[in-house]
């Protein structure tokens, strides 16, 4: 609710700037649209600041346990408005949103948008203290998704008492083995719909059925995989062979 009324006045308010650019338009209406842009941009902020602390505690727990305790992670919700959202009152954090937009009002009408607000707000995150958005690896970028998907599943369970369905399209490139493994593990209990290109890590899926698509058709993964064995050479150690064999023998 208040992210679309919030989205509205921000459109009009930026319309309103653009006129005002062209000696069109009227002045007056800023301080109506940052009435409404403080009142709901307040309440977004504090949401996010509570879900993000959520989102935080558990995130870093999966990720250094993903990691197996070599690495850590840091996440943080960067406000563009507010230097501290714990302390002060509702009413106090709407005044100061209002006086952000105020002070800022001379440069917004010269660049003919609205310059500072939620909607430039951002998520800093860190892993073993370096900014992930500049030095992250492919694997700690992959990894970090992976611990903000399961986080966000965990605090989904709690809040509703029920498993979430998780939807993961090729989630396990650029890992590990012993990272795949760990997120087949954290998943086992949930109802998931993944996709891969590796044969080999649906392999180690422990619980539910296997499909291949071939051609745009959904066809046996075992008689697929045998084919590709056959036709490109796929290589598959002894290990991996077993479970196919184990596949086949539960057909």
């Amino acid at each position: 609710m208040h992210l679309n009324k919030y989205n509205d006045a921000l459109s009009q308010r930026n319309t309103l700037l653009k006129e005002l650019q062209m000696g069109r338009g009227d002045a007056s209406l800023i301080d109506i649209y940052d009435e409404q842009l403080a009142e709901h941009g307040t309440n977004i902020s504090v949401m996010r600041e509570e879900y993000s602390n959520l989102l935080r505690e558990c995130a870093k727990r999966v990720f250094f346990d993903m990691s197996r305790g070599h690495e850590y992670m840091s996440l943080n919700y960067h406000s563009t408005v507010f230097d501290d959202l714990k302390y002060p009152k509702a009413d106090e954090l709407k005044e100061i949103y209002k006086q952000k937009l105020l002070s800022v009002r001379d440069e917004d009408m010269r660049m003919g948008f609205t310059t500072t607000g939620i909607h430039r707000d951002d998520i800093i995150m860190e892993v073993n203290d370096m900014n992930l958005r500049e030095y992250g690896s492919q694997g700690q970028l992959r990894s970090v998704a992976l611990s903000l998907k399961l986080a966000q599943a965990e605090i989904l369970s709690k809040l509703t008492g029920e498993a979430p369905i998780i939807l993961f399209d090729d989630a396990l490139s650029e890992i590990d083995k012993r990272r795949q493994i760990y997120v087949m593990n954290e998943i086992a209990d949930m109802q998931v719909m993944l996709t891969c290109c590796d044969p080999i890590v649906a392999l180690d899926a422990r619980i539910g059925n296997l499909y291949a698509i071939q051609r745009g058709e959904i066809v046996d993964f075992v008689d697929n995989l045998r084919k590709m064995i056959k036709i490109n050479g796929c290589v598959i150690d002894t290990m991996d062979m077993s479970k196919v064999r184990k596949l086949e023998e539960n057909k």
